[in-house]
This record gives structure tokens, sequence and C-alpha cells, in this order.
């Protein structure tokens, strides 16, 4: 089927949109269109309900299980043009509806590719695409089965998750197994239980993010973010994002690749976060989410590259940014987005320099802070980093030597504690 793009406004639906989703309802209203929202499930993991008002929209629906009650509850909204995903949970649930309400749609078929790691691997795999040495386990004794050919060092994960939830490194059998142990069973980001786990290579060389945005199965490359993590041994802790200009041949081949990753996971509209590790100039995919970029900050990135993500995703529904020449326009700021790191656990009595910090000449904005009196553990990956910094310049050392500012001034102590 041929869609054609939004000329006039209607109506739209997002399916959860907590994290960066939360930005469509503004974005779409400024416009004129009528949002609606539906909620995936009735119970929603906490932190993705900190940022999420549902008095925003015009009405919000609640799966509660029963699909074709929720189908038939959308059925009434008048001049549905399209139905999208806010974040990952709400991906595949998206794609049923879509399909059967005869928007715009990524569709049933590889739904679960883009959702599940394994199945994501597998379908690659079908697509002669490079990927991983990944295999799904359930149990100490299947893990022990493949623990040969999958080789050290590997990484254990949740199969449905995201950042770097549930994320361990393994070099050795013995943390292999235990790392199995740690995460089987647990409850993961979005609250549900990882009853089945992903060994997987562990993939070295420098990572990298290419958010896209897709219509009819065209695709166009929004931003490059060069990744800079830190090894803390069992897993990595973010250290900064920094948005890419540069379009030489690493990134030429960054998206030819990346290209190839959403054909074989059969994505034809709306947007993409897509983490590559490169070794030597080769990407390999670490893994996919068929919704905008996480954390987006959406004031900051307008006002660097004139668009966000989600703005781009919309523009791309609405006719306008499908085109590369869209997104290759001269860049206005660079970009880096810094996620914070706490070296010592305590009770948050109150922060330190925040004017230091503030004055940075490239200095945006904190976002995510905790509470005065909460509890700050020692940050040992994604949810224990205690908030983001963005910044954005005209110049990029400026930016480059912010970070190393920021980075002096946190390790002399912005956060002080007392004891739990």
């Amino acid at each position: 089927m041929n869609y054609t793009f939004q000329k006039k406004p209607g109506s739209w639906v997002i399916v959860d949109g907590f994290g960066s989703g939360k930005h469509y309802v503004r974005l779409l209203k400024e416009k004129g269109n009528n949002v609606y929202h539906v909620q995936s499930t009735e119970n929603v993991a906490e932190y993705l309900r900190k940022s999420f008002d549902p008095h925003q929209y015009k009405a919000n629906f609640i799966h509660t299980g029963d699909y074709e009650k929720i189908l038939n509850e959308l059925r009434s909204i008048e001049d549905l043009v399209f139905l999208v995903p806010g974040c990952e949970t709400g991906v595949v649930l998206a794609d049923f509806l879509s399909e059967d309400l005869g928007a715009p749609t990524n569709g049933r078929f590889k739904s679960s590719s883009r959702r599940n790691k394994f199945d994501m691997v597998k379908a690659l795999y079908a697509s002669n695409v490079r990927a991983a040495k990944t295999f799904c386990v359930g149990s100490l004794e299947e893990l022990e089965a493949i623990s040969k050919e999958l080789g050290l060092p590997a990484v254990i994960k949740p199969c449905e998750s995201a950042g770097s939830d549930g994320v361990l490194i393994c070099k050795t059998k013995a943390e292999l197994f235990a790392a199995f142990q740690k995460i089987h069973r647990a409850i993961n980001f979005f609250g549900s239980v990882n009853e089945r786990v992903i060994a997987q290579q562990l993939l070295v060389g420098k990572q990298y993010i290419v958010n896209t945005v897709s219509f009819e199965g065209r695709h166009a490359i929004a931003e490059i973010w060069e990744d800079n993590r830190e090894d803390v041994g069992s897993t990595y802790l973010y250290n900064y994002e920094r948005l890419l200009q540069e379009r030489g041949r690493l990134e030429e081949t960054l998206i030819e690749y990346t290209k190839s990753v959403l054909d074989a996971l059969g994505i034809r509209f709306g947007p993409c976060h897509v983490e590559l590790m490169v070794d030597d100039g080769v990407p390999t995919l670490i893994e996919v989410g068929a919704r905008p970029a996480g954390g987006i900050q959406h004031e900051v990135m307008h006002d660097a590259q004139g668009y966000s993500h989600v703005s781009a995703s919309i523009d791309c529904y609405l006719g306008r940014g499908l085109t590369q020449a869209y997104f290759d326009r001269d860049f206005a700021k660079h970009v880096a987005s810094v996620s914070l790191i706490s070296r010592h656990s305590g009770i948050l009595k109150r922060y330190r320099s925040m004017e230091k910090i503030e004055t940075l000449p490239s200095f945006k904005c904190l976002v995510g802070l905790p509470d005065i009196g909460s509890q700050i553990p020692v940050s040992k990956s994604l949810d224990t980093q205690p908030g983001i910094l963005m910044l954005s310049h005209e110049r990029k050392q400026q930016v480059l030597d912010d970070v190393d500012a920021f980075r002096a001034i946190e390790l002399d102590g912005m956060f002080e504690l007392e004891n739990f």
C-alpha cells in the first residue's frame, strides 16, 4: 500500500509517550493536530511515569490485555493519520495497531525483531547483514551448551530492555555464569521479567549512534553521534556523546550499513535509534530502537541544528525532512550530551559549584538531577547515573574543553553527600 504525507492537521496516536516520546504531544499540537495516547500496559515503570502527563492528550487509552477492545476504542478517533511509538515499550503494540487501523506501519511481520534482541540478530543473518555471534538461553544448562561456541569475552544482557540495563561483560566462564544468574528472571528497566537472556560475543572498538527517519522504506540520516564510554570492568559508564558534523569515509560506511540494518528489520516508517560498534572501520550492530532516541533535549537540539530526532520524525510524516538535503544543511552548533557520574554513595544534602557549571561557555542545561534528600549510589550503569548535562557551542573545541572542565568540577565534589 502506498501512503501519502499528511497534508492538513489530523489525529495522531502516541503509544507510550514516555521519555523522549513526551515531545510528540506538544510539537504536534502546535501544528494543529489532535493527539491521543495509548498506554501499552496498566503497570508502567516508575521512571517512565515521571515524565508523563496524561492531561496533555485528548484521551488516554489503557491497554489492559484485551487487544480487540483497545483496537475498537481507537477506531472511534476521527481523522486518524498516524500511530507511532513514543518509547521502546510501545514498539510492538504500535506495529499491530497501526497495521490494523490502516495507518502507515512497519507491520507485525517482523515486529519481534524490532524489540527482541535475539530476533533482531536473526533477521540480520537472514538478510546477510553482518551481526555479532548471539545466543538466547533460559537456563544454566543451555548456557553451558553454547559457552564454547560463544567464546570469551562475552556479554550477558536482557532480550528486551534498553540502555545499559542488565548488560554485563564477562571475561571468564565463572563471570558468564554469575552474570546469567544475576539477570535471569530479574525485573528489567521496563518492568518485565527476563525469562530468557542474550549471550553475545563482546564487540570491541568505538561506539557510534545513528538516528534515522523513514517513510515508505526510504531512509534519511538525521544524526550521527560518537559515543564515549568508561570501562568499569563488568559494564560501561556513559561518559559523553558528541554530535558529529563530519561526513567522511567512516560516516558514509556507517550510513550504508545502517540502511541495510533498517531494511533487514522491515523498517519502513518512523524514527530509529541505531547503536553500532566500529572496529577498524567496520561497523556491527549493537541494537536498534524503532522509536526516537532516548534523553532528547528538544530545545537544545533545535537551537543547534534546527530539529530534534522527534521533530524530524514529525517533519518526515508531514512530507518534509525525507530527503537527505533536509539534514545536510550547515550546522549552527556543536553538541555534547554528558552523563553525570557519582563516585561516592550517600544521601544528597546539597549541590555544590552549580554556578561554575552554569557559567561554562557551552552550558545549556542540567536535567534529571536527583532531589535533595535522595539516596545517591555509586554510578555503575546508566540507571545509576544522576543526570545529564547538555553543552552546545559554535566551536567544537569549546564543547570538548567544557566536558573536561565539568568533569573536574564533578570530581571535586558536585554532590555533597552524607552517609546512609
